[in-house]
């Protein structure tokens, strides 16, 4: 047996099914679902995420780039795939995975539809819409000519028109957008275009603007158990205490010194830093100092949690290892750390859980059989992909 290592991310295969089969009651029947599996699916395995939101209900997948597409059509999944980056250039690998591509430009869709024509197929796209976000898309005023463009363009399909939303959470900003973009659906329509799949809400329109719904929405984080009271969470990253100790008043930690003990302090050293995707600043907001002085802290910020209290990050994170305050009734138990998922390093081994069970993890890009000894996860057999 090999110990999967001292740090690792555990991931609830049933939370995210289950968020996703709430995620579908909260919209019509008739309106489709894109789960967002892109950044490695949020940082739970792409693949893993991807099989537990069709199984929960989704309809298409939505990733990043060819390359995320890839992964998934190497995994026998066949939904539809929206791929939100345009990828000009690689016309002949978009087209031989079978996915749809976003276009924003006349260059990358003649190209396209070129290539299409030659091997005899259709090239499905989704034309993006500028509505404020100032990032990819063809400026409103301008989408009812490329529209036109693209319609006439043998070998392409024009199957889908969106949107993406530069701040959900803000009804007010989110209605101008969607006027913005309703408004160009309805010049196209006057033009006699019309395009069969409109989509524009993402999780946070989802959950708070209904009338941003339309033909399919694309969520994402919701999914994953962030933004709304009554979602299942789904990740968590643990790490053992390799080293603890008492620090006396007035003893500094890390580079720079930036963090001094006001009084005795039990500290612990994590085997995890900014390699692995945790953040290397302190944070120094005046209400974060002022927290922190109160709990006895300077430079402190909150890093997670055991089973006896929240623990705090002390000073400067290194690149391998971080200091962290313990409660003082800290046994041996693993930390759970707050981090931003997408963040954490892939080779960080990732425990999947079924049923509060764990059944398989990834490591090393391989599926293994496990078992926990003592709060040890190790490592039996490789399992088929």
């Amino acid at each position: 047996m090999q110990p999967l290592g001292p740090a690792w991310v555990e991931v609830d295969l049933d939370a995210l099914e289950g968020n996703m089969r709430r995620v579908r009651r909260l919209i019509p029947r008739s309106t489709l679902v894109m789960a967002v599996v892109k950044a490695d699916g949020y940082g739970h395995g792409i693949r893993e995420a991807a099989a537990a939101f069709l199984a929960g209900g989704a309809d298409w997948l939505g990733v990043a780039d060819l390359w995320e597409a890839e992964e998934l059509r190497r995994a026998n999944i066949d939904s539809p795939i929206l791929v939100f980056a345009p990828a000009p250039k690689l016309e002949k690998f978009s087209l031989s995975l079978n996915v749809r591509s976003t276009v924003c430009d006349l260059e990358t869709a003649r190209a396209l539809a070129s290539l299409a024509r030659r091997h005899g197929k259709k090239a499905k796209v989704h034309m993006k819409v500028d509505c404020g976000m100032g990032r990819l898309g063809v400026l409103p005023a301008q989408a009812g000519d490329f529209a036109g463009q693209l319609l006439r363009l043998e070998g392409l399909e024009l199957e889908g028109i969106y949107t993406h939303f530069s701040q959900a959470d803000d009804v007010r900003r989110t209605r101008r957008q969607l006027a913005v973009f309703l408004e160009v659906l309805s010049s196209l329509k006057a033009r006699g275009i019309h395009i069969p799949l409109v989509h524009a809400a993402n999780s946070a329109a989802l959950l708070r603007f209904p009338p941003s719904h339309l033909g399919m929405v694309r969520p994402g984080t919701v999914l994953y158990g962030q933004g709304a009271p009554d979602l299942f969470p789904t990740w968590r990253l643990k790490t053992s205490v390799v080293y603890a100790r008492v620090l006396p008043r007035g003893h500094r930690v890390g580079y720079g010194g930036e963090w001094k003990a006001s009084r005795p302090t039990l500290a612990g050293v994590v085997p995890m830093g900014y390699s692995d995707g945790l953040a290397l600043e302190p944070q120094r907001s005046p209400l974060r100092q002022l927290l922190g002085a109160l709990q006895g802290f300077v430079c402190a910020r909150p890093a997670g949690w055991t089973s006896g209290g929240q623990v705090f990050f002390l000073g400067r994170t290194s690149m391998n290892m971080a200091s962290l305050s313990l409660p003082k009734n800290y046994g041996e138990e693993a930390v759970e750390l707050v981090a931003r998922r997408t963040t954490i390093s892939r080779r960080l081994p990732k425990i999947y859980f079924r049923d509060g069970r764990p059944c398989y993890a990834i490591q090393d890009g391989s599926r293994w059989s496990i078992i926990e000894r003592d709060g040890v996860y190790f490592r039996l057999g490789r399992l088929p992909d």
